[in-house]
């Protein structure tokens, strides 16, 4: 579960870890230790930035991508059940709600 930090929308191929961190709304050393731990497990690899210094840019591995790729669809098939369950207008409406949610203070 920590990991979704990390492999939130929209995801972390070509982010620094920096970024990430902001996106999650968490210290760059715990980010550090959750980008560890997912590079011992074969699913992403930190590597140079191009042009930029010593920035460092995190990428998928193959085994990351399917992983992420796998992530998507089941999100996609919960999306077609909650809108078959509530129809598209409603559905909708949840979608935009949740969004504002999230853009707000109070989810962080």
């Amino acid at each position: 579960m920590p990991h979704m930090a990390v492999l939130q929308f929209p995801g972390p191929d070509g982010v620094r870890p920096g970024t990430l961190a902001e996106r999650a709304a968490m210290s760059k050393q715990a980010m550090n230790q959750l980008l560890r731990s997912l590079e011992d497990l074969d699913y992403i690899i930190r590597s140079d930035a191009p042009d930029e210094g010593r920035a460092r840019i995190i990428r998928f591995t193959k085994r990351g991508r399917a992983a992420y790729s796998k992530v998507h669809d089941i999100l996609r098939d919960i999306e077609h059940e909650w809108s078959a369950e509530l129809g598209p207008k409603d559905f909708a409406q949840l979608k935009k709600l949740l969004s504002r949610v999230w853009e707000s203070p109070l989810a962080r």
